[in-house]
């Protein structure tokens, strides 16, 4: 049986979506912090991939591996690595969507059984893509073999940020409005105001097109310059606030 015309035009556009956040916040997170030139302590692309194969289902991982062997090829990574590295992030999200699934986890967080599975499942997935990127780019010259250590244990922290902090905001967001989409237009207005407020700040905190603004930018920068395990720390806590402002 044909499907419609507009379920082909709404997979393109989750595609397109998909591939444009995984992209672009994983350029954007090595341009602020990146070790190595290929591992970043906080890498929200991991929540992002978690999030649209958690709702979107396998066929946009496609998307994700795209976007990840566009990033680390444009970056100047060797093709052989590029392309593991790609597998391996997409592996990774794969791997994660099925745990939470055979975990009967439930978006909303409202069980602490959902919080647990979670926590553990981003915790522990990361280690797939922390293990083959570093040793890909070890083993084609992309980084050397002393640099290996720092790089994995990088990028697995940057992948457990990444899921511990993005996932679960994304998650019941997306959640929400999945079963309420039939809002008014002031709920409406506040979500596009709320995301509009994140990207200001975002801009104001990171790029610093205003100097005014250069305490903030000290703070941002303290955390950065911190010990990776301190930051590792930090930014669970903030996580355990998202889940509380999200809940």
């Amino acid at each position: 049986m044909e499907q419609p015309p507009f379920r082909h035009t709404l997979f393109a556009v989750q595609f397109f979506l998909a591939f444009s956040a995984y992209y672009f916040a994983a350029r954007f997170s090595l341009d602020i912090s990146a070790v190595h030139t290929f591992a970043a302590p906080l890498w929200p692309p991991t929540g992002i991939a978690l999030v649209a194969l958690y709702f979107g289902g396998r066929r946009l991982a496609p998307a994700i591996a795209l976007a990840a062997f566009a990033v680390n090829f444009s970056l100047g990574a060797p093709l052989i690595a590029s392309i593991v590295i790609a597998l391996g992030n997409t592996a990774e999200a794969l791997l994660g969507v099925y745990l939470l699934h055979n975990f009967r986890f439930r978006a909303y967080f409202d069980r602490l059984g959902d919080s647990i599975s979670f926590i553990a499942v981003a915790l522990s997935v990361p280690f797939v893509s922390a293990i083959t990127g570093p040793v890909a780019l070890a083993l084609t010259g992309a980084i050397s073999a002393s640099a290996l250590p720092e790089t994995s244990l990088t990028w697995w922290i940057g992948d457990c940020l990444g899921a511990l902090i993005v996932t679960p905001f994304l998650l019941k967001w997306f959640a929400r409005r999945i079963t309420h989409l039939h809002r008014s237009f002031l709920q409406w207005l506040e979500s596009f105001l709320f995301f509009i407020t994140t990207v200001i700040f975002a801009v104001l905190v990171f790029w610093d097109p205003i100097p005014e603004i250069k305490a903030i930018k000290f703070s941002v920068n303290c955390m950065k310059s911190s010990r990776q395990r301190g930051t590792f720390y930090f930014k669970i806590c903030i996580s355990q606030k998202t889940i509380t402002i999200s809940s």
